[in-house]
């Protein structure tokens, strides 16, 4: 009966075009946080970080519960920092414990059955006063996690962890950096070799605009040191942006949003290309947005010549085979409303004041490996809630053998329709519906959607303390 409920459940959703099929409803009301993992022959591990019952879910292609494992791990009640599947058959865990007045910090691996099969100690540490407090980056790919622990603003401790061969690839602590406030720290970009750089941003204000520059900081395997490369703004101020080695061409690559004179409104897009073997022979574009883009993107018939674009951001970045990239940004505002005599709300898994939460249109610029404008495109959308922590809002970059689709909540309520803008290598697109959420019962976290395949992806759905996984394939 179960099945034949299913189908008739699913007959109107085959008609935008793909098959979509649905997990069992999960009851989350204890869970601290809950992790996908795919492509476990087939099948998938939905794991649950649930104090002092730690389990996972084992689901097959058709979304079906097949096994559930309570999980033991060396030491009682971890903190789980992050879950990740770099191996064919087996997933691990990140976590710190504490026993005896030591603090570990451990990887464990387990295989679909919930058998530990791997084990690694990263480090252990009896110091009380001083003990690191470990944040963590991981590659693109989550096979290789760097460890980072701040300190006096000057001090970073830094652990390499290869997590697929588990095993620490170095572990150093690099000194007099300067970092005089942690916004100074860009991003920790991490290859799935391995690199790491770390992009700091200095004198990026309006009144030291001239000295705004990024410093890249290299790790050099052979040395154990930094080596660092200044790149001056030439003027300009750094509003958003993001860095990605390129090791098919052997560079480091950044892009973002640039301002001529206040940080907090871009007139354009800029790209910086670094070749690793000469960094100083870097390449550094800008490009201005034009009249007709300010027009449509800040939906106002008439613009000066001092227009920029404000609460936007950088959000993703794709790689060009050619060297070029594919740049995403997208608006988002966020304005509090926090009564000051009520309590904070904390959803599940999430911190967040009362606030309204704005994610509205998208911007997409094709950059060409010389820095110089493929073509800029505007996808148009806006979406509106309120003390949700944004989690529904945003979209999900799916790449797939016909090109890239943007993902995303037309609405953000229970009943919605789910649609996609299907972008082409010339920047063509169409915008169409996937699904109408009418009577599903589910809220999906777009977003957070895991890509298993050139034609599959897995949504998590939240709604109701309920948690349900919905894959799509196209």
């Amino acid at each position: 009966m179960r099945h034949i409920l299913l189908i008739l459940f699913l007959a109107p959703l085959y008609l935008f075009g793909q098959e979509i099929t649905f997990s069992e409803d999960f009851s989350i009301k204890q869970d601290v946080a809950y992790y996908m993992l795919d492509d476990f022959d087939g099948e998938m591990v939905l794991f649950r970080d649930i104090p002092r019952d730690r389990k996972f879910h084992l689901l097959d292609k058709n979304m079906l519960t097949i096994g559930t494992t309570q999980m033991e791990f060396t030491y009682k009640n971890p903190v789980i920092i992050d879950v990740v599947k770099v191996r064919d058959d087996e997933f691990s865990v990140i976590y710190t414990a504490r026993k005896r007045g030591v603090k570990y910090l451990r990887i464990e691996n387990f295989d679909k059955f919930g058998v530990l099969k791997d084990t690694l100690a990263i480090e252990d540490s009896s110091n009380l006063i001083d003990t690191p407090r470990y944040s963590i980056e991981k590659s693109e790919d989550e096979s290789k996690v760097l460890f980072y622990d701040i300190h006096a603003n000057r001090n970073i401790t830094a652990i390499m962890v290869d997590v697929e061969n588990l095993k620490v690839l170095w572990k150093t602590t690099f000194e007099n950096l300067d970092i005089r406030q942690t916004f100074q720290i860009n991003q920790f970009v991490i290859d799935n070799d391995g690199s790491f750089c770390l992009a700091l941003l200095k004198d990026n204000s309006s009144i030291r605009r001239k000295e705004a520059r990024f410093e890249l900081h290299i790790y050099n395997e052979a040395t154990g040191a930094m080596d660092m490369q200044s790149i001056p703004l030439e003027g300009n101020l750094n509003v958003s942006s993001i860095f990605k080695f390129d090791r098919l061409n052997n560079n480091l690559v950044g892009a973002g949003l640039y301002a001529e004179k206040n940080a907090i409104k871009a007139q354009g897009t800029y790209y910086l290309n670094v070749p690793l073997q000469n960094r100083a022979d870097y390449t550094l574009n800008y490009t201005p947005f034009d009249e007709k883009f300010f027009r449509e993107f800040l939906q106002k018939k008439n613009v000066s010549n001092n227009t920029g674009i404000n609460a936007t951001e950088v959000r993703d970045m794709i790689l060009r085979r050619d060297g070029g990239v594919l740049l995403v940004g997208e608006k988002i505002e966020t304005k509090g409303r926090q009564n000051i005599n009520a309590a904070v709300d904390f959803g599940p898994g999430e911190r967040s004041l009362r606030a309204d939460y704005y994610f509205d249109q998208i911007f997409v610029a094709s950059i060409h490996p010389t820095g110089k404008k493929h073509w800029t495109n505007i996808f148009q959308k806006k979406q509106y809630s309120f003390d949700d922590g944004g989690i529904y809002s945003s979209y999900f970059t799916f790449v797939g053998k016909k090109g890239v689709r943007l993902l995303f909540n037309d609405e953000i309520r229970s009943q919605s329709t789910i649609s996609e803008f299907n972008i082409n290598g010339k920047g063509d697109y169409k915008r169409r519906a996937i699904i109408n959420t009418i009577g599903t019962d589910i809220k999906l976290r777009v977003r957070d959607a895991l890509q298993i395949s050139a034609t599959d992806i897995v949504v998590p759905s939240q709604y109701r303390n309920k948690l349900k996984m919905v894959r799509f394939s196209f």
